[in-house]
């Protein structure tokens, strides 16, 4: 293959990638708009929605404020996909009525890939990473 034929094709990959990262921050958005999820529990975490009962919640970064909410709640494992961003924390600080144990397993998937059509491998870790984790694990996740 020719240089500048490769050139075209590194810059078409690049187009292309930057096209998709921006259709899927729009479509993402749209999610976190009021009245986006039937089923938000009555949450205060952004972008808080119950996606499948007793077995699949998701939501925004929690403080320690939410997470007490989803302690109290029976959440019972979390899965971190941010790439910096650590929230276990906020779980250790959550203040807690009931005194009654509990607990709640934390995982942490490094969920980011720029290159994702170059390394497709990479983000199918992840995803078997995440269903082994929820299918696995004690729920709601």
């Amino acid at each position: 293959m020719e240089q500048s034929s490769r050139a075209h094709i590194y810059s078409l990959t690049f187009i292309l990638l930057l096209v998709f990262s921006m259709c899927s921050c729009a479509s993402a958005s749209k999610q976190s708009v009021a009245g986006a999820c039937p089923n938000n529990l009555g949450s205060a975490i952004k972008n808080f929605c119950v996606v499948t009962p007793n077995v699949l919640w998701r939501g925004a970064k929690p403080d320690k404020d939410d997470a007490a909410w989803l302690i109290q709640h029976g959440v019972r494992t979390i899965v971190n996909l941010e790439l910096i961003l650590d929230d276990k924390r906020a779980f250790g600080d959550a203040t807690v009525e009931d005194a009654n144990y509990y607990e709640v397993r934390y995982f942490r998937i490094h969920d980011w890939e720029p290159l994702r059509i170059l390394a497709p491998s990479v983000v199918d870790d992840h995803v078997a990473h995440f269903l082994a984790i929820v299918s696995q694990q004690p729920k709601p996740v």
